[in-house]
């Protein structure tokens, strides 16, 4: 079974950070932002590590 996470305000400091370490643990982050453009930018730049 997949744990699963869902972050808010995650397309920088933090939020960011949270999502790259919840991911880097084999969770899976559903990560939102307020601000689309800004949530895309922080998406693009996130590793890829599984999808």
């Amino acid at each position: 079974m997949m744990t699963e996470a869902t972050k808010s305000g995650a397309n920088k400091g933090i939020g960011l950070e949270i999502v790259k370490q919840l991911a880097s643990v084999g969770i899976k982050v559903v990560h939102t932002a307020r601000d689309e453009k800004r949530g895309l930018e922080a998406l693009g730049n996130l590793p890829t590590l599984r999808r």
